[in-house]
């Protein structure tokens, strides 16, 4: 999202009424801003207990832009603005692939709606699909359950090369699985 500009307005991630409103991809990707949001702010405010420091203020009747003020010398406002250029710095830049769990993989950075290719490698055989990207720019995804116990290879392809990662899937999953 913070490649491809398409980092949500923080204002929409504060009323339960927005939260609710936004839905399919964004519904999706709100959960990652949201905790990355909440990083930024645990790192601006410090100390061993940051979230505790602001509810201590919330508490006793600040909104979260006094409180951000009061324990940071600097305004919500610019906290607000700076949020998709400080996101941005923190991945990458341009496009790739990354392991982000045991089995799982993301894709960033990629044009929204352009379509890649997939292919995942494993100890049956391999499989190549084509995978929309979301609107966002990325894609989460990972091994099936299904498929057998072992190393993975996953490659995505696109016009301008081939990003590859490696997994683990330790499960067993289901004998009947020929991928």
């Amino acid at each position: 999202m913070a490649q491809t500009d398409t980092v949500l307005p923080l204002n929409s991630l504060v009323s339960q009424l927005a939260w609710n409103a936004l839905t399919d991809w964004a519904g999706y990707f709100k959960y990652q801003e949201s905790a990355r949001a909440v990083e930024l702010l645990r790192e601006d405010v410090g100390g061993t207990a940051p979230i505790a420091r602001i509810y201590e203020r919330l508490r006793r009747g600040q909104n979260l832009a006094q409180t951000y003020t009061a324990l940071t010398a600097r305004s919500f406002d610019d906290f607000v603005a700076g949020l998709p250029a400080r996101m941005r710095a923190a991945v990458p830049a341009g496009h790739g692939m990354i392991a982000v769990a045991p089995t799982s993989y993301l894709i960033y950075g990629f044009p929204p709606a352009s379509t890649i290719t997939i292919t995942v490698s494993g100890p049956r055989g391999s499989e190549t699909t084509p995978m929309v990207v979301s609107p966002f720019g990325s894609n989460f995804d990972g091994i099936a359950p299904t498929r057998a116990r072992g190393n993975y290879t996953v490659s995505a392809q696109t016009e301008t090369g081939v990003f590859t990662v490696k997994v683990r899937k330790a499960d067993t999953g289901d004998p009947t699985d020929t991928r």
